[in-house]
């Protein structure tokens, strides 16, 4: 398979995971921290970073099976 497709799946593959736990995890976010909190840049940033490392994560495990189980070959 094209190496350009294989970035372009993967990509994709993190942008819907980002979404999906993005929107798990916000309602909790904003139950938890005030607005004016919210507004911070530290409690933002730390959000964030959190979001975009087990999102990472998790679209490395789906790369993996996807590679294991022969559906993409890179």
């Amino acid at each position: 398979m094209e190496q350009r497709v294989v970035i372009a799946i993967t990509i994709l593959v993190f942008l819907i995971v980002l979404f999906f736990y993005w929107k798990l995890t916000v309602g909790r976010y904003k139950s938890e921290n005030s607005e004016r909190m919210r507004k911070l840049w530290g409690k933002r940033t730390y959000y964030w970073e959190g979001l975009i490392y087990g999102s990472t994560f998790i679209t490395f495990l789906i790369m993996c099976i996807l590679r294991w189980t022969k559906v993409l070959h890179f």
